[in-house]
């Protein structure tokens, strides 16, 4: 990586990118297959990474976590090594060591553990570097490169070392093309060995036989190289932005080993969801589980219908069954330890729930998917999911239920779920395919009634209706505080308002929650030569555009369809007159994507606006980027119009 120098420690800000925290300054990888005659091949990955911190926003950098994998008794590795913080102190450069009491390893799961580090005395004007090895039996698993990250990225170059037993098809993804070169070398494994023979004993010495054993094979050597890699931004709408970072990702295809047949491993969806359900931490958890049948006895009582099978189950575990924070779509502890021990991973949890329901004959399945977080995956790969959520199958359609998350409903999954598609695996082992996409929109009604006297304050009453994932959001937004808390925040959310006789209801059968509050305010009008000016949004306009860049790259993500109602009514003082309305206002988004409506009259006194904006498609290729652009600078402009009141002559 070079050696540190003082003119890199003395650098201020990138050069070529002065809002950066911090920059990669150099980042290299190398994944290879050692051979031993113990364990045969090994995958190795190693990779060196130099880190220049310019800002407080950059110090992130100087904690450092991988993600490995364990199964079956095998599991991967992790080695940190040269890992040196470097400051400039006095005109002299210091190095600080990486000691024990900075690395950590976590177990996550009986599937995964997780291998931080955290570097000593960094701060502004640091720069720290790092190499970590990790070995692993699974040669099927080659992590995923990544050219690019949050900040700059000086230099990035990955190596890849393939026997010639191994075929990956490679899969590159992004927008920034690798240079990239290859080529075929000779590879040599030799290994001494020593064999004894005879029964020795009665004055006979063993017979020893020594000699060499080699394996010859040839290596295809593959090198990527990117420089000055600009950050991948994370801009509004945009999902999960890893979804786009320019990487190169390796997918087994076959292997033909000395002395063996040949044996694919070329998958499709179908082949990935059988050995997900075969295995006994996720189909086996479905089978030989008459032990629920007491339970249900107590839940269910005597015959009811599907739909009150569907409601108390459901409900039990809902109000019995904690989630204990950890994802994962194979069972950590197993229904039974699940349900005696009240808690569980996302699996336990949904995999009790489609047991019971099997057992009760209602007909489910788990659907298995990938959160917003992890990403999609570019092929097959049991490394695609991470979720499982219950499905069921009824005359009236499909029920989805993720009883993990207490925010969410039937038919309502976490927002963390709404992720291109699921598949729903039955009991042959089968799947199908299943939009995560609401059907529906979600809508958030507000409804204002003022009156505005003479010296320009306000008081009025407000009504503000949140329904379906716009309740879900609120639920997780305002989970743990009090109605004190809620009402400070919607004072400064509504220009220093003075709020009063707050109260909520929840309305379970309508997925809602209704908020009421009477309101004051002094400073949302202003006066200006005897003249009033105002929005007529009042503090529930949009104030600016959310999509600012030029252009984009990535697709826009609304995550779920939506509409924003408002219905405004306030009543003009008297001895004032409106000098100047804003007009009313369509702007329609073509092939049904979305529409903005803008409507204001004047009756006596009286002002009245109903406007709403409504999104229908959720997610739009960034060919759509200008017209969603200008869309969103419409509302802007027409929200922060202002009612013009003048004195009666």
């Amino acid at each position: 990586m070079g050696e540190v120098t003082k003119e890199e420690l003395l650098e201020k800000v990138n050069p070529n990118d002065s809002t950066a925290g911090a920059t990669i300054l150099f980042q290299k990888g190398e994944t290879r297959f050692d051979y031993s005659s113990q364990r045969g091949f090994e995958m190795i990955t190693e990779v060196e990474t130099k880190i220049k911190i310019y800002k407080k926003e950059g110090l992130d950098f100087a904690n450092f976590e991988i993600e490995t994998y364990k199964y079956g008794g095998n599991k991967e590795l992790v080695n940190f090594s040269k890992c040196i913080t470097y400051n400039l102190e006095s005109g002299k450069i210091e190095k600080s060591k990486l000691k024990s009491d900075g690395e950590f390893k976590e177990e996550l799961s009986r599937y995964y553990d997780n291998y931080k580090i955290v570097m000593p005395n960094v701060k502004e004007g640091s720069i720290i570097e790092y190499k970590y090895t990790i070995t692993s039996p699974f040669i099927n698993r080659i992590p995923r490169w990544n050219f690019q990250s949050t900040v700059p990225v000086n230099y990035s170059e990955y190596v890849t070392k393939i026997p010639e037993y191994y075929v990956f098809n490679v899969h590159n993804k992004g927008y920034l093309t690798p240079t990239v070169s290859s080529e075929i070398k000779n590879k040599e494994f030799s290994e001494m060995y020593q064999e004894r023979y005879g029964t020795g004993g009665a004055g006979r010495p063993l017979n020893h036989e020594r000699g060499t054993y080699s394996l010859k094979y040839t290596e295809k050597v593959t090198k990527y190289i990117v420089n000055n890699a600009k950050p991948i931004k994370d801009e509004d709408f945009v999902g999960n932005v890893d979804n786009y970072i320019s990487s190169v990702d390796y997918e087994l295809v076959s292997t033909r080993y000395p002395n063996q047949p040949f044996k694919n491993y070329a998958t499709n969806w179908n082949d990935v969801v059988k050995d997900i359900y075969e295995n006994e931490d996720f189909g086996g958890q479905l089978k030989g589980n008459d032990f629920l049948k007491s339970t249900l006895d107590e839940i269910l009582g005597g015959s009811i219908s599907q739909d009150e099978k569907i409601s108390k189950i459901y409900g039990y575990i809902y109000n019995n069954i904690s989630w204990n924070g950890y994802n994962g779509y194979f069972a950590d502890k197993g229904i039974k330890k699940a349900l005696k021990e009240k808690s569980g991973n996302v699996a336990d949890i949904n995999l009790l729930l489609v047991a019971m329901l099997r057992e009760a004959s209602v007909e489910a399945n788990p659907m298995i998917l990938s959160t917003r977080s992890n990403g999609i995956a570019l092929f097959p790969s049991r490394k695609a999911f991470n979720y499982v959520v219950c499905a069921i199958e009824t005359n009236n359609g499909l029920i989805l239920i993720d009883a993990s998350d207490k925010k969410s409903s039937p038919n309502m999954l976490p927002i963390k779920c709404l992720n291109w598609d699921g598949r729903i695996v039955r009991k042959d082992g089968t799947s199908i395919s299943i939009s995560l996409r609401p059907n529906s929109s979600s809508t958030l009604n507000r409804t204002l009634m003022a009156t505005i006297d003479e010296n320009g304050t306000i008081n009025g009453k407000i009504r503000e209706q949140y329904f379906d994932y716009y309740n879900y959001i609120y639920l997780n937004d305002n989970k743990n505080k009090k109605d004190e808390e809620i009402i400070t925040d919607k004072e400064k959310s509504c220009n220093d308002a003075e709020i009063e006789n707050y109260s909520k209801k929840e309305d379970n059968k309508t997925n809602s929650i209704t908020e009421s509050y009477s309101f004051t305010s002094q400073n949302t009008i202003d006066i200006i030569s005897g003249k009033m000016y105002l929005k007529p949004l009042l503090f529930f306009g949009t104030k600016e555009n959310p999509f600012k860049e030029e252009t984009r790259e990535y697709p826009i993500d609304f995550t779920f369809a939506k509409q924003n109602k408002f219905n405004i009514s306030f009543s003009i003082p008297e001895g004032y007159e409106v000098e100047t309305l804003p007009e009313a206002a369509n702007v329609v988004i073509e092939n049904g994507v979305g529409n903005f409506s803008y409507v204001i009259r004047q009756n006596g006194n009286q002002i009245q606006l109903i406007s709403s904006i409504e999104i229908s498609k959720t997610l739009l290729g960034a060919e759509y980027y200008s017209v969603i652009k200008d869309f969103f600078n419409k509302i802007v402009e027409k929200h922060n119009e202002k009612i013009v009141l003048k004195r009666k002559i």
